[in-house]
């Protein structure tokens, strides 16, 4: 199995244009070591990789930081799996860096590590300026009232993120956690996204949803009006065709503006 992912590797470094996925195999994590740095190195230079997943494969701080400094000369990975790794602060810190000058980068896993409170801020600092994220997955990693609150704070800003789940916030900090994501969505105009891993009252969940309808039709407005960046057109249009909501203004828009098509 190791000459097996040795060989995709390679395969990775020559630009192989058929590799555009790089899964970890179920390698125990003690052999992690003897490929991981191979693996950076072809990631460098890569272009066809989109999707990289290292779940269960002895990431720790070191590596993380390690992989977070290859990356950042990597435009082509869309989806980064981290989960069930030994991942702490440090390097939750690193990779938020890295997702903050970040731009192609849509979906970062990273549950089951041990970012705690400092690593959830780190990674909310990040969400604050990214606009192509679409779905990040900080459950199971010992977060509490801080960094629940930051990455609900996060949210004031960011209007591309689609959903953001943090399941297995501490039971004594979830109750103020909650309270910060309701009054995000009440106050800011930006959030659109689904917070999965909390459990709202339903009366919040209703607010929650009535708020992201509006930011939604406020999206729309947005970009027929042009007062919305055109950088973030894509994510727009595609978080808008998603929820199959006000599609016809978009097809209007789009017609009278073919020139954003594929931007």
């Amino acid at each position: 199995m190791l000459s097996d992912i040795k060989e995709i590797i390679r395969r990775i470094g020559e630009n192989d244009p058929e590799i555009e996925a790089f899964h970890n195999y179920n390698l125990l994590s003690r052999q992690s070591n003897h490929y991981l740095p191979a693996l950076q190195r072809a990631l460098r230079t890569n272009t066809t990789v989109v999707t990289l997943d290292l779940t269960y494969s002895g990431v720790n701080d070191e590596l993380a930081i390690s992989l977070a400094t290859t990356l950042h000369t990597n435009s082509t990975i869309q989806e980064l799996y981290l989960g069930q790794n030994s991942i702490r602060c440090p390097g939750a810190t690193a990779l938020a860096l890295y997702l903050s000058q970040n731009s192609t980068l849509k979906r970062l896993v990273l549950p089951n590590n041990k970012i705690g409170d400092m690593g959830a801020v780190a990674m909310a600092t990040a969400v604050r300026t990214n606009s192509s994220l679409e779905r990040i997955d900080l459950g199971y990693n010992n977060i509490g009232g801080e960094g629940g609150i930051a990455l609900a704070k996060a949210l004031q800003t960011n209007s591309t993120l689609l959903n953001i789940a943090i399941i297995g916030i501490y039971n004594c900090y979830a109750v103020e956690t909650r309270k910060a994501f309701v009054h995000v969505f009440r106050s800011s105009d930006f959030p659109v996204a689904v917070v999965t891993g909390l459990e709202f009252d339903p009366d919040d969940k209703h607010r929650m949803l009535e708020s992201r309808k509006v930011n939604e039709r406020r999206l729309v407005k947005g970009m027929i009006s042009g007062d919305i960046p055109e950088a973030l057109f894509p994510h727009a249009v595609a978080h808008l065709s998603e929820k199959k909501q006000h599609v016809s203004k978009l097809f209007t828009m789009l017609r009278d503006r073919p020139d954003l098509i594929g931007k």
